[in-house]
């Protein structure tokens, strides 16, 4: 999988990127060629001005050659916890999609 990443409104620490590589690099085996799917990552400060804390968001695209393109976001108020919750949210939306592609086949075939 090529993963990139990118902050928004913060500096990226090294801790940050491995974080969200290792989580990303997780759903390959949801993935039927994963080699060839292209993962954008934006983690970061919903603002600048932000006036009661920090929040911060975790917002992932997966491109997918032949097959529609995935695509979770989620806000907490601990980027990890943001980028965890994101990562669970794309594991379901693969699951659902390799699901409805069987059937498919399931029905081609039938």
């Amino acid at each position: 999988m090529n993963i990139s990443i990118q902050g928004v409104h913060m500096d990226l620490t090294d801790a940050i990127k491995q974080h969200a590589q290792d989580k990303m690099q997780g759903l390959e085996k949801f993935l039927k060629n994963p080699d060839a799917v292209e993962c954008a990552i934006e983690v970061g400060k919903t603002s600048a001005h932000h006036q009661k804390g920090p929040i911060y968001f975790c917002e992932v695209h997966l491109v997918i050659p032949g097959e529609e393109n995935i695509r979770a976001r989620e806000v907490t108020q601990d980027l990890y916890v943001s980028i965890d919750i994101v990562r669970k949210e794309l594991q379901r939306q693969l699951v659902d999609a390799k699901e409805k592609r069987i059937e498919r086949e399931r029905q081609n075939k039938g």
